[in-house]
């Protein structure tokens, strides 16, 4: 790829990993591009279901290098390309330690890990396996992240068409 980054180009991240650990990955830019990223707040699932329904994900932006002068331009038209609501600056560094935590403790471990626990404490005190998951998930769904009741799914698809 590098003999494809002429002066003038832009690399263009939407993570700030192969950067940051730029001595480990080798990836080291030339001298003489932008190196630019945005990162949406979310999947990319989310964040086409977004654009399609009009709306969009926030992202964050940084700069790491700016060869051209062109560089916020660049990131700004990238961040509006992706489908970003709202763009926030942030730099690589602070995008990989923001995601390591944000993204790979607490949504892909600590979330789950906390319900595993409370499922195996209340088995281990007697709570059949129903009960200990109807405990579990009632929790999460009806007092930490309230989810909508069936009439409400229901409103809100008649409402919408």
């Amino acid at each position: 790829m590098k003999k494809h980054l002429t002066p003038g180009k832009a690399l263009y991240f939407s993570h700030g990993f192969g950067i940051t650990y730029k001595e480990r990955t080798g990836i080291i830019p030339p001298a003489d591009v932008d190196v630019i990223l945005v990162a949406p707040k979310g999947s990319g699932t989310s964040l086409r279901t977004m654009f399609l329904e009009g709306r969009g994900l926030n992202s964050s932006y940084a700069i790491f290098q700016d060869a051209t002068g062109r560089a916020f331009d660049r990131v700004v038209a990238l961040g509006i390309g992706v489908g970003s609501g709202y763009l926030f600056e942030t730099t690589f560094k602070r995008e990989v330690y923001s995601d390591l935590t944000g993204e790979r403790g607490t949504l892909m471990g600590a979330i789950q890990g906390l319900l595993l626990a409370q499922y195996e404490v209340l088995r281990e005190n007697g709570h059949t396996p129903s009960e200990a998951f109807n405990e579990t998930v009632e929790e999460l769904t009806q007092s930490l992240m309230p989810m909508p009741t069936a009439q409400q799914l229901l409103s809100a698809v008649r409402w919408t068409g």
